[in-house]
């Protein structure tokens, strides 16, 4: 299975979840999506920006990536980011804060046992093509095993 049909299938489910299945909805046409032109891969990270889902990193059971793609539906097409200042990584963690994707953490061994923990990070700015460094964690991000999910348009008010 290609990255593609993983990435449609986590999305259908997702949505479906989160904002049910509206009555009546018949879609009228799927699209595939084109290849990601990316290897096959676990342990990865993926944010949605608003417009585009960044994919970086991962394993494939016996080699780290330290390349990304960002997927643009509205052309079907998933150009490669530019390289990171960072070592290739999985296991690690992402976060978007509405204009960087944030890579922090993770193992640069495909494995969770036998490793040492990275504590450095990146951003990404997708409107400039551009990463940058963060400084160094005083403490490691493996133990928290961080996730975090934003749903562009939705928002609680107390």
């Amino acid at each position: 299975m290609t990255l593609s049909a993983v990435l449609i299938v986590t999305v259908v489910v997702l949505a479906t979840r989160v904002f049910g299945e509206p009555a009546g909805f018949e879609p009228r046409q799927v699209t595939p999506l084109s290849d990601a032109a990316l290897a096959p891969r676990s342990h990865h990270t993926a944010v949605w920006t608003g417009t585009q889902m960044l994919v970086w990193g991962g394993d494939d059971g016996r080699r780290t990536f330290g390349d990304g793609a960002a997927y643009d539906p509205s052309r079907n097409m998933w150009p490669h980011l530019p390289r990171a200042p960072i070592q290739p990584r999985s296991h690690h963690s992402a976060a978007w804060t509405g204009k960087e994707m944030i890579i922090w953490g993770g193992t640069a061994k495909p494995t969770e046992t036998g490793i040492t923990p990275l504590g450095d990070a990146a951003a990404y700015n997708p409107a400039s093509g551009r990463w940058r460094t963060i400084a160094q964690s005083p403490s490691s991000f493996w133990q928290l095993d961080a996730r975090a999910t934003a749903v562009p348009g939705m928002s609680r008010s107390p």
